[in-house]
């Protein structure tokens, strides 16, 4: 479709600038890209050059309710082949978020495999060429919680290495960002330990449309591979209860026959 608006008369000083708002509004409901090109003649202009420009605008489909991943459909390699309306920034084959089998390239960093029960695959974030202070991003799809009674989110990170970063969890809707998880440095002493999970109250959301937003902040050299898997954004039982953990006894010499179990 094409539209076209008038500017008011005046002048436009060197270097200047003016916001033009299109009267007529735009169709963007279908999911897709579109591509946006807009273009300006002046008379007397010596330069056609710059007098074009194109963006891209992406409508996201909208997963309503809950939203599990855990990778099994993404296709390992450096960077590898990303599904389901997942997107990556600052991604190349030798650094960013790459989708992986097994353990990753650079050893002393990276888990041995994933965390999903009777999976293999899992991302992670290549730190190798990276420097302090580079950010990269894994967005999900978009996600309407607002049928869920007490939404919320759970993922499982792996964090081993002398040069891991920051990982923060964003949720974003629209241009707006709040961020509701974060943390930095070696959380695992092996690539062996296990993944730990969070788990993350998502009811200050519940009526926005919104994407949780992975971001890893390098701290910069090649051991700072910081892993994530199992994604899940659900409600959880209405009634339910979870066991703490198990106090005593614990492991030392000379354990009685009547131990007291807490």
């Amino acid at each position: 479709n094409s539209y076209n608006t008038v500017l008011d008369t005046g002048t436009l000083p060197v270097f200047g600038t003016r916001q033009v708002t299109i009267t007529t509004n735009a169709d963007f409901s279908a999911t897709g890209n579109y591509t946006l090109k807009t273009f300006t003649a002046i008379t007397a202009d010596p330069n056609a050059f710059n007098d074009t420009t194109t963006s891209t605008v992406v409508n996201l489909p909208v997963s309503v309710g809950n939203l599990t991943e855990d990778f099994e459909t993404f296709s390992a390699g450096a960077p590898g082949l990303f599904t389901n309306n997942w997107t990556r920034t600052n991604t190349t084959n030798a650094r960013g978020w790459h989708v992986r089998i097994g353990n990753t390239p650079n050893g002393g960093t990276g888990p041995v495999g994933n965390n999903t029960q009777g999976g293999v695959r899992y991302v992670y974030l290549e730190s190798s060429t990276t420097t302090a202070g580079e950010e990269f991003e894994l967005a999900s799809p978009c996600v309407d919680v607002s049928g869920n009674l007490a939404p919320k989110l759970k993922f499982f990170y792996q964090m081993d290495g002398p040069d891991i970063g920051t990982l923060d969890a964003l949720v974003r809707t629209g241009s707006s960002e709040t961020n509701i998880f974060s943390i930095s440095g070696p959380q695992q002493s092996g690539s062996n330990i296990a993944f730990d999970s969070v788990l993350i109250d998502l009811l200050p959301f519940k009526n926005n449309v919104f994407q949780v937003v992975f971001k890893v902040t390098t701290a910069g050299g090649n051991l700072g591979d910081i892993a994530i898997d199992d994604i899940n954004i659900f409600e959880p039982p209405a009634v339910d209860v979870q066991l703490g953990a198990i106090l005593s006894p614990e492991s030392s010499c000379g354990l009685t026959a009547t131990e007291n179990v807490i």
